[in-house]
Order: structure tokens, then C-alpha cells, then sequence
């Protein structure tokens, strides 16, 4: 079977179905600003996708915020991609979906800094990763210093890196960008362990409430506990249709 994949021609938002959306969930354009980008065949072998989903989830990510800034405004969000590139010169890769705002203001400065988490995160995923900074300040109730070249440093993080963005090494992914980035700036905050988000999973089901029904992103992993999905993954950003209920 195949399915479409249609481009926003205004802010190249990706939707995947076999029509174009009724409006971008991106910039809000109506389906007359899609285009068709290609076909894509979607296997629907479910033990095999799901053998292959176990397989990833052997990879082990850290958990971090990555911030940015668009003029006077800052933003960040709840991130898993983040890892080194090469240490001369010294370059880190970050993912970012490319529906948040994190992305849009990455774009606009050039520039984005990571927060690494330690063990105590709990709030801090909840505040960078269930809600928009389209809807809420997130750093309202935060205390927060500015890093070298501008963006929200979180007290609570336990170390932090400061990245210029290098545009031309900087790849589209689709649905995703991998923002390629100088680190210019760094350092310890604490000392403490990073979480990674194998702990962070096991934090969040021992706090878990009894009862409640758990949802699995089958995208990275990440476990949501409530009546319904969230209607967005915290973690990689997806929609409600990429979480099962765990049985």
C-alpha cells in the first residue's frame, strides 16, 4: 500500500495522507498552498514493525531542552536527538520537528543552546513538552540566565552548550530538520547524573497513578498515561495516531 506525502509550500511543513490537510498545522494555509511530493509504501506488517520498534528502542538517547530565540521572544522544547558530530572542529547535531516553534526560531537566529537534565525532571518535561510556546510562556514560572549568544540557560539543567547554527550542513528530513551547530559555549551547571530517557521512561511509571491507561509513542518510545493520547508526543512531536494503548 501506498500513501502521499504533500509539502506546505509556505513553511514546508510534511503531511503524510491521501489528501492534503484542510489547513497547515504549521503556518495555517489552506490545501490549495500542498503539493504533492511523492508516494511512499507503508508496510503494514504489524509483528514485523513492531519487532523492528523493539529493536530501536535499544538505542539509548539523553533527554535535554534545547533552546533558541526570535528577536526579543525565547522558546524551548523537550528533546531527545542530541548528540556529538565531531570534535575538531566541535559539532553537535539536534532533530527538531519541524512543526514546533523551537525550529522556527532556530531558524530565524541561527543559533540554538542545550540543557542537559539531571535525575530530578519531572517538571521540566512537562513544561518544555506538553504545551506550545505558540499557547504559554514556558519560562514564566522559571528561573533561567542568558547564554553567550542569547538564549534561555535553565538553573535546574546540569550542564549546557551553546551552538551556532552551520546552514549549509544542516539536513531536511522530512517531517524533521538536523540543525548542525558550533559549540562557541559551554558549561557545567552541577554535579550531576544526566538522565536518559530509559531513566526518564522508569521515573515516569513509578509515578504513574494506578489504573491509568498507558499509551506508547510507536515513533521513540515514549509511554503517556491518561484516558486518551496526548495530542502531542512531548518527546519527538508526533500526533495522537502514532500512540497504542498498552494492553
Amino acid at each position: 500500500m501506498t500513501v502521499k506525502r504533500w509539502r506546505c509550500t509556505v513553511c514546508n511543513y510534511i503531511h503524510v495522507g491521501n489528501e492534503p490537510p484542510a489547513k497547515c498545522p504549521e503556518c495555517g494555509v489552506g490545501p490549495e498552498f500542498f503539493e504533492l511530493l511523492d508516494e511512499i509504501e507503508v508496510n503494514h506488517d504489524e509483528k514485523k514493525q513492531k519487532l523492528l520498534q523493539e529493536t530501536l528502542f535499544k538505542i539509548q538517547y539523553g533527554l535535554f531542552v534545547v533552546t533558541s530565540k526570535k528577536d526579543d521572544k525565547i522558546n524551548g522544547q523537550i528533546c531527545n536527538t542530541v548528540f556529538q558530530v565531531t570534535s575538531s572542529p566541535l559539532l553537535v547535531a539536534v532533530g527538531i520537528n519541524k512543526q514546533n516553534l523551537t525550529k522556527e526560531y532556530i531558524r530565524a537566529s541561527g543559533t540554538f543552546t542545550v540543557c542537559i537534565l539531571g535525575q530530578n525532571c519531572m517538571e521540566i518535561v512537562k513544561t518544555f513538552g506538553y504545551q506550545s510556546g505558540r499557547d504559554v510562556d514556558k519560562f514564566a514560572d522559571l528561573k533561567y540566565t542568558l547564554s553567550p549568544l542569547g538564549n534561555p540557560i535553565l538553573e535546574d539543567c546540569i550542564a549546557y552548550f551553546d551552538c551556532r547554527v552551520i546552514k549549509d550542513k544542516c539536513v531536511d528530513l522530512g517531517t524533521h530538520t538536523l540543525f548542525i551547530g558550533e559549540v562557541v559555549a559551554g558549561e557545567i551547571v552541577q554535579n550531576d547524573e544526566p538522565i536518559t530517557y530509559l531513566g526518564y521512561r522508569s521515573l515516569r511509571s513509578r509515578e504513574g497513578k494506578k489504573g491509568a491507561k498507558k499509551w506508547v509513542c510507536e515513533v521513540c518510545g515514549y509511554i503517556h498515561e491518561g484516558e486518551s493520547p496526548p495530542e502531542k508526543c512531548p518527546v519527538c512531536g508526533v500526533g495522537p495516531e502514532y500512540f497504542k494503548l498498552i494492553e
